[in-house]
């Protein structure tokens, strides 16, 4: 496994993630199957498998797959999975890349005792209301599509902070029920120790691993549809008024803005001024 090149084969993929979950010998076979189901729901986006070529994954495919496995493992059958992930591209890959940055910062990662230290990356959270049941209600995905599933629109990224002052809103009133994967600890774990007790070529290849989830999450932002970040944005603006500052500005939302969402400042400050320009020109008609 070359430290600077992160490509990996479907039988390393594949190794990987069955040691991560345990998966028992005898239901390795089984386990390859559901993740090939993935690529025949066109699932991680933009990957292509080809018949006569083997697959290769990058960093960006890896954790997509990995993503995949731990919404199974919360109970979403494959096909609201790779809906739930697919229609929520753009909170996926800034996970993604916040998780990794911090990462980068931490190339450690977290502390083997399993006890929370100062010394571990920031935890970068994905959350949602997993809805088990919602096919059985009238209105079900599977009859309406993935705008009538709780868990495509409740779908959303933060640090733990954000978690903290959330949750007991997330979990009172119309449901009771949320489901976090923490994806730094995923991206962690992901990249294990491929070196074994080498610990220069382990830090090597974290880090090179890191720096391509950052990389590929800043490609796939700007390559995809541009328009639905910024509708994505609105949309958080929305749930989260945002007021001026005593002095007019803008700039203490901006700053809880960029720690929310890890978008970049400038872009954060004109988000607010057209959100508020939209919101002003609604009332005038």
């Amino acid at each position: 496994m070359r430290v600077d090149d992160i490509k990996w084969t479907f039988g390393q993929l594949e190794a990987r993630l069955a040691d991560i979950h345990d998966i028992a010998d005898d239901k390795r076979t089984a386990f390859q199957a559901r993740l090939k189901n993935f690529h025949r729901l066109r699932y991680p986006l933009g990957f292509e498998t080809k018949k006569g070529k083997a697959a290769i994954y990058n960093a960006g495919d890896i954790v997509a797959m990995a993503l995949a496995i731990e919404l199974t493992q919360l109970g979403l059958p494959p096909e609201r999975t790779a809906n739930v992930l697919g229609f929520n591209w753009y909170p996926t890959i800034m996970a993604v890349r916040l998780a990794s940055r911090s990462l980068l910062e931490k190339l450690d990662g977290f502390s083997s005792e399993m006890v929370h230290s100062e010394h571990d990356p920031l935890s970068m959270f994905i959350f949602f209301d997993p809805s088990a049941l919602a096919n059985l209600r009238d209105s079900s995905p599977q009859k309406f599509g993935p705008d009538f599933d709780d868990a495509v629109q409740s779908f959303f990224y933060g640090g733990a902070g954000i978690v903290q002052e959330n949750l007991v809103k997330w979990t009172s009133g119309y449901v009771d029920r949320i489901s976090l994967l923490n994806v730094t600890s995923l991206i962690d774990r992901l990249a294990g120790l491929p070196f074994g007790d080498d610990v220069e070529r382990n830090l090597l290849w974290r880090k090179r691993f890191f720096q391509q989830l950052v990389e590929w999450s800043e490609n796939a932002e700007n390559e995809r549809n541009p328009a639905a970040a910024g509708d994505y944005l609105f949309n958080f603006i929305a749930a989260n008024p945002i007021e001026r500052d005593a002095d007019g500005s803008f700039e203490s939302g901006a700053d809880w803005l960029v720690s929310a969402t890890g978008i970049a400042r400038e872009k954060g400050l004109q988000l607010l001024i057209e959100f508020e320009n939209a919101y002003n020109r609604r009332d005038d008609v």
